[in-house]
């Protein structure tokens, strides 16, 4: 073997044995344990390098260079050890500490093992086999200053520790760690960074450091007992021989050693307990700080009690004694631990305490007076309940007090009676006395006693006074009652009976035997189902079960034929009765007799048959309102407006009405709430879908028995069409009469130019200006011709009165006109229905009429509809050449056109009788665009099929 590998291989194997010797002195340390691992380490170190320098190939070579990658967990486990060592406050702190520390060393390890950023490949050397740096040495510095640093750090920390540790072994041995820390970082760092730059390289000298720094270690341990508490060596002799339970601690508090003792009374294993904090088996941890603390001071405590916790969370009450343990040189070296488990002692104290005072607090706890007395009456005790009532107090009683004081004179003899009746070995059956109380009112009192026996002899008598001044009230009271309510039974016009548990009747009272025609002598001992009728037994006895079965009152309505042969209707109660266990003991009910109720209900059923089908077929709304103007009842005929009647009750009836007719709504509600007999308005109201209708309403007052206003009755009548009837006509007049006026002027101007021409023509010589003046004269005749033929038609507009009409219909008489013209017309309708006047069929014949004579390419006619939020837009549409932009307006004028130019005008008319606007929006060149727009409410599509008997829908 190579010399150098050899002398590696030599150094892992010092560092072994120094780390198994150190470990050896005690197992169950701590910081022995991560010694072990720091030589552990160490060891793995030096051996892997003797291998790597031993290596006979460049593969094996490179395999054993990589295996000494976890070297920096040599340097990390000295940081662990230096902050266990010198019982660092950070291992406390937190638990992340030891990855803080193992976290880099394993990064640093991974690099090195499966990455080329640190070391490469092995270089021989003439030691052998080396490492070869990467050529970028950054990687390689950060984890050298990493280890020099934490290295440089537990240097520190063991140099702070050896300023502050008060004692001298202490410092000695950290002197020896100091030393060894600082060889190993100085030599390292001579070794890796100094000699190198004048060219000096040595194998590797880590093992030979490290076998400095575990020698010091060692040193430590032989001589200044580095490592050994002296308590956990002395415990393996005594715990044996203790019968209470010994616990060592070390200077750090923390358990090195329990008995046998300590594990029957905490519940915990040994190993469990064993390197954990002294307060693990304290209730309360603050009280082992106390302990503790007193210890340090005084050297030692004795018998102090206190409660430890076991491993199942139970409180144990022991006797605590404790003495420091100093070693060679007076310092403290831990402590040991001496316990009692004195629950025993704890209860059996406990129990004395509590049998002294039971009997004194159990005779104050009570409401009842309990005495004792000697033979002569003489009071001796007397509880808490005695001074309360009778204000016998320990003054009294030392002064001497009496029982007779606090009798009636009528009750002494008696008394002395009884006591010679007890003395004589009878028990005492309670006896009823009158007492006087400290206020000096009397009470009734129920008195037990007995003798007091010592050694034999009596020596007087213990009782115990029950005020029973209550009972006796109630049952006075009670007797009084039960008089009063057979009384009441008697008088009382309901019909009152008992049943036994199986279910005969126990008793009956006058008004049941007068209800049901039978006496007491007959129904006792009767089953109370068989006065019933056979087909009404078993649906009772039902309902007498579910009683049972319930634990509530039945109540149900039966028929019963009286012995005289009539049929009455009875309605019972029935509420069963059970005793403590919840056994039936029987059953108490009463009866009454609903005859008269049940035929006013059936006639009151009756009624309300009739009046609902009024309501439900009547055309008129029938509603009722309480004196809030809130809905109690509306007819079905609802539904006709989109609500369901449950929509409408309970709203107020505003709610329905159209914002601009609540207030005169809201008055005439209040003038007949008032007083006024009948109101008559008429307002409008306004569907789910928001078309408004105009409703004639008439209401009068609706009072309660004492004549005071509870509400209105009331009835609406729609008048919508009626309404717009009468808005069309009077539009209608309104528009002929101007009409009228404008024709007429028209006409006369036309005559006075008639008159004009004539007077002309008569004084002109000059045929050709005669001739004119004629021609001039037949065209302003025929003008007044047209006049009077536009008149003619135009005074039909608005005669009757508007009505529903149904577009197809209508289209199909009107196209008729126009079989022979080749026109195709293209009708998109369906069953639409629009409120128009009667000369609605003259608007369709005017617009199709005017397609064909001013359209003059036309083949097509359309006609189909849009619905908008606006209405529905009914629209006319040819493919002829259209109206030019210029004269989209114009048309609908009076005179307008080639022909009488009255066509447009006239449609245009007919159409605003119901609010029908129309307008031509076509494309000049492509056509003719004739819209109407129908508003809501003036179109609707039918429900069913039967036109003129249906009620139609409005469409939104």
């Amino acid at each position: 073997m190579q010399i150098f590998a050899f002398l590696s291989l030599l150094s892992s194997i010092i560092i072994m044995a120094l780390g198994i010797f150190v470990y050896s002195t005690n197992r169950k340390s701590q910081l022995n344990r991560i010694f072990l691992f720091l030589c552990v380490m160490a060891f793995y170190w030096a051996f892997m390098e003797s291998m790597l320098r031993d290596a006979d190939s460049f593969s094996s070579a490179f395999v054993w260079m990589k295996l000494t990658a976890f070297w920096t967990f040599v340097p990390a486990a000295t940081f662990h050890f230096t902050l266990y060592f010198t019982e660092s406050k950070l291992l406390k702190r937190s638990s992340w500490i030891p990855f803080l520390i193992y976290g880099p060393a394993a990064f640093f390890s991974f690099l090195e093992l499966v990455t080329n950023l640190i070391i490469t490949t092995p270089v021989m050397r003439y030691w052998g086999y080396s490492y070869q740096y990467a050529p970028d040495m950054l990687p390689f510095l950060i984890e050298l200053a990493w280890a020099f640093g934490i290295l440089v750090l537990s240097l520190f920390l063991c140099i702070r520790y050896y300023f502050q540790v008060p004692g001298l072994q202490q410092k000695n041995q950290t002197k020896y760690i100091v030393t060894g820390i600082s060889v190993a970082i100085i030599g390292e760092f001579f070794c890796e960074l100094v000699l190198p730059l004048f060219h000096v390289i040595i194998p590797e000298p880590e093992a030979i450091f490290f076998i400095f720094f575990s020698g010091m270690v060692a040193y430590a341990v032989q001589k200044y007992e580095l490592f050994v508490v002296n308590p956990t060596t002395a415990a393996d002799n005594i715990v044996s021989t203790m019968t209470d339970s010994l616990i060592l601690l070390d200077r750090r508090y923390t358990i090195t050693s329990v008995n046998e003792e300590t594990e029957k009374i905490t519940g915990y294993q040994r190993e469990t307990l064993v390197g954990r904090p002294f307060s693990t088996i304290f209730v309360n941890p603050q009280d082992s700080n106390e302990i503790l603390s007193k210890i340090t001071a005084d050297s030692a405590i004795r018998d102090i009690e206190t409660l430890f916790r076991s491993h199942d969370g139970a409180s144990i009450p022991v006797s605590f004694s404790g003495s420091v343990i100093k070693n060679t040189s007076g310092e403290n070296n831990g402590i040991v631990c001496i316990s009692r488990d004195i629950t025993q002692r704890k209860l059996l104290e406990d129990t004395l305490k509590e049998n002294e005072h039971r009997f004194r607090e159990l005779a104050d706890l009570l409401p009842q007076t309990i005495f004792e007395m000697d033979m002569e009456g003489n009071l001796t005790y007397v509880n808490y309940a005695g001074v309360e009532i009778f204000g016998i107090d320990n003054t009294k009683i030392r002064t001497g007090v009496n029982v007779r004081e606090y009798l009636i004179p009528g009750d002494i003899e008696r008394m002395r009676r009884g006591l010679a009746l007890v003395m004589g070995g009878a028990k005492s059956s309670g006896e009823v006395y009158t007492l006087r109380r400290l206020d000096g009112t009397l009470m009734k009192a129920m008195v037990n006693t007995g003798p007091v026996i010592r050694n034999g002899v009596a020596i007087g008598f213990r009782g115990i006074v029950i005020d029973i001044t209550d009972r006796v009230t109630l049952e006075k009271t009670l007797n009084e009652t039960t008089e009063f309510l057979t009384g009441i039974l008697q008088a009382s016009p309901v019909g009152v009976f008992r049943l036994d548990p199986s279910g005969q009747i126990t008793y009956i009272n006058e008004s049941f035997r007068k209800i049901t025609g039978i006496t007491f002598e007959i129904l006792q001992g009767k089953y109370w189902a068989d006065i019933l009728p056979k087909e009404e037994r078993e649906r009772m006895i039902m309902a007498i079960a579910a009683s049972v079965r319930e634990h509530k009152m039945v109540e149900a309505e039966a028929r019963y034929i009286h012995p005289d042969g009539k049929q009455y209707w009875l309605f019972g109660q029935v509420v069963p009765l059970f005793d403590p266990v919840g056994h039936i003991k029987g059953w108490v009910g009463t009866i009454t007799d609903i005859t008269q109720r049940k035929t006013i209900e059936v006639e009151l059923r009756e009624s309300e048959e009739k009046f609902r089908s009024l309501a439900e077929n009547t055309a008129a709304l029938l509603f009722s309102l309480d004196v809030n103007g809130v809905f109690t009842y509306v007819s079905p005929l609802i539904n006709s407006y989109g609500f369901l009647v449950e929509d409408v009750v309970s709203h107020h009836f505003n709610d329905f009405v159209y914002p601009d007719d609540r207030k005169k709504v809201q008055v005439n509600f209040r003038n007949v709430i008032d007083g006024e007999r009948e109101v008559t308005s008429v307002f409008r109201m306004v569907d789910r879908w928001g078309y408004i209708h105009w409703v004639e309403e008439i209401s009068t007052i609706r009072v309660n028995v004492f004549g005071k206003p509870v509400g209105v009755y009331g009835v609406l009548r729609d008048v919508t069409d009626r309404r717009r009837t009468e808005d069309a006509i009077q539009l209608a007049n309104k528009k002929l009469n101007l009409l009228n006026n404008i024709t007429r002027h028209d006409i006369i101007n036309t005559i006075t130019g008639l008159f004009g021409c004539v007077d002309m023509a008569a004084s002109t010589q000059s045929k050709e200006e005669r001739s004119v003046l004629l021609a001039e004269i037949k065209d302003l005749v025929r003008i007044i011709q047209r006049q009077i033929t536009f008149t003619r038609e135009y005074q039909e507009v608005g005669v009757h009165a508007p009505v529903w009409q149904n577009l197809k219909d209508v289209m199909d008489r009107v196209i008729v006109n126009f079989s022979k013209q080749n026109i195709r017309f293209d009708l998109d309708l369906e069953d639409t229905e629009i409120y128009a006047d009667p000369l609605l069929e003259k608007v369709f014949y005017n617009l199709i009429d005017n397609a064909i004579r001013y359209g003059e390419t036309v083949t097509a006619i359309r006609f189909y509809y849009q619905i908008s939020d606006k209405g529905l837009a009914l629209i006319c549409e040819d493919d002829g050449v259209g109206v030019p932009a210029e004269s989209k307006e114009q048309i609908f004028e009076r005179g307008i056109g080639r022909n009488t130019g009255m066509g447009l005008f006239l449609t245009r008319e007919i159409l605003l009788i119901t609010g029908i606007t129309i307008q031509e929006n076509g494309t000049y060149g492509k056509g003719a665009r004739f819209e109407l727009l129908i508003p809501n409410g003036a179109w609707r599509f039918p429900v069913t099929g039967q036109r003129g008997k249906n009620i139609s829908q409005p469409t939104n």
